[in-house]
C-alpha cells in the first residue's frame, strides 16, 4: 500500500510528522483491512509491541496480509521476539 511505504520512507528520512500523517491516512482509509500494513510500519519504526499487537489483530480479523507472515522482510526485526514465534504457531506457519 502506498501509505505504509510512505510512512516507512518518511520516517527513515527523519520526517516523523509526515510519517505519522501517512500512517493516519493508512488507518483512516483502510481501517481493519490495513492492520497488517500498520504492523509492517510499526516494525520498521521500532515499535515492536504495537507491531505484535497489530499482527495478532490482523490474524483475528482475517487480514489477508497475514499470509505473508513467514516471508515478509519488513517483519525481520521482530522475528527473534518470542511473541512472534507464538503468532507463527497460532497461524500454523511454524509447522511449514
Amino acid at each position: 500500500m502506498k501509505y505504509s511505504g510512505m510512512a516507512i520512507v518518511l520516517h527513515r528520512l527523519g520526517r516523523t510528522e509526515d510519517a505519522k500523517t501517512a500512517m493516519e491516512s493508512l488507518t483512516t482509509r483502510y481501517g481493519e483491512n490495513g492492520v497488517y500494513q500498520h504492523a509492517q510500519v510499526c516494525t520498521q519504526w521500532g515499535d515492536f509491541d504495537q507491531a505484535i499487537a497489530d499482527l495478532n489483530r490482523a490474524r483475528k480479523v482475517g487480514d489477508p496480509g497475514i499470509s505473508q507472515l513467514k516471508v515478509d522482510p519488513l517483519l525481520d526485526p521482530i522475528r527473534d521476539d518470542p511473541r512472534f514465534d507464538e503468532l507463527m504457531e497460532k497461524t500454523g506457519f511454524s509447522t511449514i
